[in-house]
């Protein structure tokens, strides 16, 4: 029953952030509509606050059915103008989360004024995928920057793989939350992940900005990236197929101001008509 309560604060609360992503509408005094600085709002606030930038027109989507699952779909949706409608650029399919779900994340807006205390926030080592509104940092792989220029990946920045490259998990260091070199600054960690892998979970991916700037232990290293196999989870990222992930780093762009929305089924009941009053997505 607990469990059952915890949840039910989460999703209700969790809409309310989602609806006002989703408003394009702006008063005449906002001093800048793709920009927003939300602190504890309320229904009435949400319910006009620009928390999607307008620049936005590329939106992937992940639509789990609960916050426990490890499974989730994922959709691609681009618009034209911030006045026009979203169209499907490719329609859901299957994509793995975290071991133990869903946690809400450190996005682009702070989640603690968002969701009841006994519903606990994403953090290091939980094996949950954040859940809420996030940009995408460089795309990465095993491939040189030129290969991966000839394969597609021209959108985003691009970070190529190497045996010498990590993602610091480590909430001690100065370098938590990022991928880097570790031949070309000083070793200040215990926890790092080495990218260059014998499994190839690494070959393709996308960083997401969830937890920056970082906070200490609140969750790190959270890519897109190659999974293991369908129905099988991760440490906490998002992953598919090899092709449908060099897909989407073929399509996103960082000057169409892409972002990620990952929310449970319930939460996306409740948005959908917003996004595509029409069609039936998930």
């Amino acid at each position: 029953m607990i469990a059952n309560t915890r949840a039910m604060h989460y999703n209700t609360l969790f809409v309310y952030l989602v609806l006002a992503m989703l408003t394009t509408a702006c008063r005449p005094d906002t001093p800048d509509a793709t920009t927003n600085t939300m602190t504890a709002p309320d229904r009435d606030s949400l319910a006009i606050a620009p928390l999607l930038p307008l620049t936005t027109r590329q939106l992937v989507i992940v639509v789990t059915p609960h916050p426990d699952s490890i499974t989730a779909q994922m959709a691609w949706l681009s618009r034209k103008s911030d006045t026009q409608p979203w169209q499907v650029v490719r329609p859901p399919y299957p994509v793995s989360l975290g071991r133990a779900g869903l946690a809400p994340g450190r996005g682009e807006y702070s989640s603690t004024s968002l969701h009841p205390t006994e519903v606990t926030d994403k953090h290091e080592g939980d094996g949950k995928s954040p859940s809420g509104l996030f940009t995408f940092g460089t795309a990465f792989g095993y491939a040189d920057a030129s290969a991966a220029r000839a394969a597609g990946i021209t959108g985003l920045p691009y970070t190529p793989i190497t045996a010498v490259t990590q993602c610091i998990e480590d909430g001690r260091s100065s370098h938590y939350n990022t991928i880097l070199d570790n031949t070309t600054v000083d070793k200040d960690w215990e926890a790092g992940d080495f990218m260059r892998r014998d499994d190839d979970l690494y070959k393709w991916g996308v960083f997401v900005n969830h937890n920056t700037p970082a906070e200490a232990d609140a969750g790190s290293c959270i890519f897109l990236h190659l999974w293991r196999g369908e129905g099988k989870p991760t440490a906490g990222c998002t992953a598919m197929t090899e092709d449908r992930m060099l897909d989407l780093l073929q399509w996103l762009d960082h000057e169409q101001a892409p972002r990620l929305l990952q929310v449970t089924a319930e939460v996306y009941e409740q948005i959908k008509d917003q996004l595509l009053p029409d069609t039936k997505l998930f």
